[in-house]
């Protein structure tokens, strides 16, 4: 996959996955770090706090559960990630499937936990025969 070069974006690995919402954008970089900017309400930078950023700066939730990421969208003011996790394509029920975080805007539950609230960060989505739990 190429690389992406994005202005300001001072980091350790190049970008090679980049995703804009509604007045902000993700970046994910080649070792599985995200990285986003701009509008904070609403929690869809997934930093912890509403406030804007106008630099892309990492989002350490991820980093501080050692939790590498191998996807990412935004939507218009939410957030998904997938994790980088092997799969054995000769024999998928020895796979570890990948694990789904949603954060950001949540009202019309658009977060897939189950609830109508906004999530500052990532929380883990469990899908299960019953659904999604959070």
């Amino acid at each position: 996959m190429p690389y992406i070069n994005v202005a300001g974006f001072s980091m350790s690995y190049p970008a090679f996955q980049v995703s804009a919402g509604d007045g902000f954008s993700l970046a994910l970089d080649a070792s599985g770090k995200v990285y986003s900017c701009g509008k904070g309400n609403f929690g869809r930078l997934g930093q912890g706090h509403t406030n804007s950023l106008n630099t892309m700066t990492e989002i350490k939730w991820f980093t501080n559960r050692s939790l590498k990421i191998r996807k990412i969208s935004a939507g218009g003011r939410h957030c998904i990630a997938l994790t980088d996790e092997d799969f054995n394509m000769e024999n998928p029920k020895l796979s570890k499937p990948p694990r789904a975080f949603a954060w950001g805007f949540g009202y019309y539950h658009q977060l897939g936990n189950g609830r109508n609230e906004d999530l500052l960060e990532p929380v883990e989505l469990v899908v299960g025969k019953k659904g999604v739990k959070h």
